[in-house]
């Protein structure tokens, strides 16, 4: 693994949201400036959620959701097009509707169950190949100096099983030419990545994890415990 001497990154996630009267265009017009200006910033960090549908009330105040096509596109084409940008997925990229019909895409003209297709997968991925400083990958590591290593992983595969086990097509399509049966599959393809690349690198003094989901928090919602 070569040495990048990398020193300084931005990163960040839960981004692509150009619902209603969201402030993207104005974050990513201020991301672009701070690297143009600021000569050290080597690398963009993006930890997933990279797109979210809009959602809708219908009848007995139940919701649909609402896949954007081109808010989705429009999103991606804001991210700087100067710099290298390291992208992972979270949990929102690999939603899809497989048991009912919540999830719908936009075609401008009329609005089509998304029928388990992981489209969001699909659009994102076809998305990111519009900008070549984009590299989107289910996990990655960087040797950013002589003892610093980067290590960028998936955490959605390590939800409860119930909820990741509706993942396993969009990972499948995304991954294109890996397929995996089962999530136990995914988790140990991972880990054997994770063991490998700490291994080969057990010199290093600093070790930096980006993933999707934070180690530990707490999330309040009106009304719920």
């Amino acid at each position: 693994m070569s040495i990048e001497n990398i020193t300084n990154f931005v990163h960040f996630g839960c981004w692509n949201n150009l619902n209603k009267k969201g402030l993207l265009p104005n974050v990513m017009a201020s991301l672009n400036n701070y690297i143009n200006n600021e000569q050290n910033i080597q690398l963009v960090i993006v930890s997933g959620d990279n797109y979210y549908p809009d959602k809708k009330k219908v009848d007995n105040d139940k919701k649909k959701k609402i896949i954007y096509v081109n808010k989705l596109m429009h999103g991606f084409s804001l991210l700087p097009k100067n710099i290298e940008i390291d992208m992972i997925l979270g949990n929102h990229d690999l939603e899809t509707d497989k048991t009912n019909e919540e999830l719908f895409v936009n075609d401008d003209i009329s609005e089509t169950p998304e029928g388990g297709d992981c489209k969001i997968t699909q659009f994102e991925k076809e998305a990111s190949k519009q900008n070549v400083q984009i590299n989107f990958n289910l996990f990655k590591s960087r040797k950013l100096t002589t003892d610093s290593l980067l290590l960028l992983i998936d955490t959605s595969m390590y939800s409860d099983d119930s909820e990741v086990q509706d993942f396993l097509p969009c990972y499948n399509t995304f991954l294109q030419e890996q397929s995996f049966n089962t999530i136990e599959d995914l988790r140990n393809y991972q880990n054997e990545f994770i063991y490998n690349i700490i291994s080969e690198n057990q010199n290093i003094k600093n070790l930096i994890i980006v993933g999707h989901h934070p180690i530990t928090g707490f999330k309040f919602k009106k009304g719920k415990k």
